[in-house]
């Protein structure tokens, strides 16, 4: 497969035409390949795309796959940041998720992290589990924070079709968490990290001043991306492309030389929704003037005017020209945002 990848990359070199800010190793790849793999792919990387100033380099990591040798490995092979699938700090919480990894491996997972001289560490949380309380919550938040890492992507859960919790709850095995208790939860959260002086940049990521991923920061900003191996999607400002799942067709297609991948071809309507998307979801909100600009003065009124209700509840303020969702709008941004896209 570290062949077949490489291989990719030589085929997409023309993919991005920008300097390269920030390189992202995805949730699995410690599991898949060893340190000498991961240093060799990434000079690749390096070598192909090239970035001005200091990039940042992040590999995603669950809890089980790291101790200080391993992080010591990946910091020497040019990592700089790591991503650490925690998810819940209750073990209760971890069996439900059907999780490997235990709390302790969880605590001892970052420490090793720092210990190697990691000092750019971010968690995943999720919550809003069945059975979770506000309290339990609030522990799982606290922990984290005791922990002293950069940063924090915490995610609610929604509970989608083809998922064992879909078939539980079909079932009647298991109960979702009402919005009520969920938004508390959201707000305990924002509470704790304001208070442990962390921003929150996005809807779902928290980080201390200046630590703010760049990876994640890029999807909100519309920044293109290219997305290498089975699965992969890739992003060039005009178009969005994704790789077959299916690991054999891939290597055999990229052993032919061709890239297995479908393509699709963004109308200005559909740049227009994502525009409108992925800025509510950022601290900033949709820059009024910039909507104008990129697409017009119609859009502008007819976000403007779709956007009226939303201001009138309390979801949505206008601070200077820039629309930006409230806590209660965040929390219910899936409802806000489709009701703001152009069809």
């Amino acid at each position: 497969m570290t062949n077949c990848l490489c291989h990719e990359l030589i085929l997409q070199r023309e993919y991005l035409d920008q300097p390269v800010e920030t390189i992202y190793f995805g949730g699995g790849t410690p599991t898949v390949l060893e340190p000498g793999q991961l240093k060799g792919l990434l000079h690749i990387v390096q070598d192909i795309f090239k970035g001005t100033g200091k990039q940042e380099i992040t590999v995603e990591a669950n809890p089980d796959d790291l101790d200080r040798g391993f992080c010591e490995s990946l910091l020497h092979a040019g990592f700089n940041r790591i991503s650490i699938g925690i998810q819940s700090f209750h073990e209760a919480d971890l069996t439900l998720m059907n999780r490997r990894h235990t709390v302790e491996q969880s605590v001892r997972s970052v420490q090793a992290a720092q210990d190697a001289g990691f000092d750019n560490i971010s968690v995943d949380l999720i919550y809003g589990l069945p059975g979770m309380t506000t309290e339990t919550w609030k522990r799982n938040v606290e922990k984290a924070l005791t922990l002293n890492v950069q940063h924090i992507s915490s995610y609610y859960l929604t509970i989608e079709k083809g998922t064992i919790f879909y078939r539980w709850k079909k079932k009647g095995i298991l109960q979702e968490q009402d919005d009520k208790e969920g938004f508390e939860q959201f707000r305990v959260l924002n509470r704790l990290a304001a208070s442990a002086g962390f921003l929150q940049y996005e809807i779902s990521n928290y980080a201390l001043p200046g630590c703010q991923s760049k990876h994640n920061s890029a999807y909100w900003k519309g920044i293109p991306y290219l997305g290498i191996g089975p699965s992969a999607h890739s992003f060039n400002g005009k178009e969005r492309q994704w790789n077959v799942s299916h690991n054999a067709k891939y290597i055999r297609a990229i052993e032919e030389g061709t890239i297995p991948a479908e393509k699709e071809k963004l109308t200005e309507k559909m740049l227009f929704n994502e525009a409108v998307m992925t800025g509510l979801r950022t601290s900033g909100g949709v820059d009024l003037e910039e909507i104008c600009m990129r697409f017009g003065n119609d859009a502008r009124q007819y976000f403007l005017n779709q956007a009226g209700k939303y201001l009138k509840s309390g979801w949505m303020i206008n601070r200077g020209g820039k629309l930006i969702l409230t806590e209660e709008g965040m929390f219910l941004s899936d409802t806000v945002i489709s009701d703001l896209f152009r069809e």
